[in-house]
């Protein structure tokens, strides 16, 4: 990436000049060198994005999209560009947290796409700019017009895969829930989440993180609607597969146990809770997850072992540390 990076921006460099000497030429040697230079500039643009060097990337697509905007009678191929850069000044935007311009963008991008002749129209270039709009609205929390376009995404999905349950719409699915769920409609995002499962089943098999992931996002439905026993049985079957699929201090496994700890001890089960616990504390410990772990549980587990005295001295010095300096404890 580094040599392709500094190929491009000598190049683009060398296209200026090249221009710049012969801005007096004909008038249509001239557009040929002015298209050059934009098309090398935009993959200059997209060379810092790769780079994660955002605002480099943004300005030079603002200045490309202000050139291009300001010609008059311009060409279907500096169109092309121009497009492409409201794409990437929304992705920039995304990545940058800024969902306010990246909707922006992305509305003109969208725009720009719909207003072409039908024939013209790339349909999967009309899918990818509405996946990331209903994204942006997600993190915007404006649920129902996400909940719109990604229902539009996977119209236009299921014709690109001739009705077949791909993993592309298993994921579309996953999103859609996940609209449904942040908004409440807790019915709905559990119809999403299984008619997804249903897809990734068929495309990777029943083991997969993946699979995983869909049964804790089913758990949390159940949470929500104070079905614990239901969200420990998803939360299992979960722990199962990624005990198949992970390695043992993997993360996925990490959290779906914390997820299983907290409802154990919502349901008064300290003894499954506190088994549970020692798988985890193992992990995190080994692998310092200190502080992306619930200190909360630590301290449940700690004053459930604290009423038998031998097994907080065993916890104490498991853990290496004082448990009143690192719980916050009294004596």
């Amino acid at each position: 990436m580094a040599k392709w990076f500094h190929g491009e921006l000598k190049m683009v460099q060398r296209i200026k000049a090249f221009y710049e000497n012969r801005s007096h030429g004909s008038k249509s040697k001239k557009s040929e060198f002015v298209n050059e230079l934009y098309s090398a500039s935009y993959s200059l643009a997209r060379c810092y994005a790769d780079r994660d060097e955002y605002i480099e990337s943004e300005t030079i697509y603002k200045e490309l999209i202000t050139a291009l905007e300001s010609i008059d009678g311009i060409s279907d191929y500096q169109k092309q560009i121009m497009y492409r850069c409201y794409h990437g000044v929304g992705v920039v935007a995304m990545k940058r947290l800024q969902y306010d311009e990246a909707e922006k963008y992305f509305i003109k991008d969208l725009a720009f796409l719909q207003n072409r002749d039908i024939e013209s129209i790339d349909t999967r270039n009309l899918l990818v700019v509405r996946q990331n709009l209903a994204l942006v609205y997600m993190h915007q929390e404006k649920f129902e017009k996400s909940t719109e376009e990604y229902n539009k995404v996977l119209k236009m999905r299921e014709q690109l895969d001739f009705g077949e349950d791909s993993l592309e719409i298993g994921q579309l699915l996953t999103n859609i829930g996940l609209c449904y769920r942040r908004s409440g409609n807790l019915d709905m995002a559990e119809k999403m989440y299984k008619r997804s499962l249903d897809c990734k089943v068929k495309g990777l098999g029943w083991n997969h993180p993946d699979i995983g992931m869909l049964l804790q996002n089913l758990g949390v439905l159940e949470q929500v609607r104070g079905n614990l026993e239901g969200a420990i049985k998803y939360n299992q079957q979960a722990e199962e597969i990624y005990m198949k699929t992970t390695d043992e201090d993997s993360l996925y496994l990490i959290r779906v146990r914390e997820n299983l700890i907290c409802q154990l001890l919502q349901l008064d089960k300290h003894s499954q809770a506190v088994e549970v616990y020692w798988k985890n504390y193992k992990y995190v410990n080994k692998k310092n997850f200190w502080d992306m772990s619930l200190p909360v549980l630590h301290e449940k587990i700690v004053q459930i072992l604290s009423q038998q005295e031998m097994q907080a001295q065993m916890l104490e010095m498991h853990l290496g540390v004082s448990l009143n300096t690192t719980f916050g404890m009294t004596t």
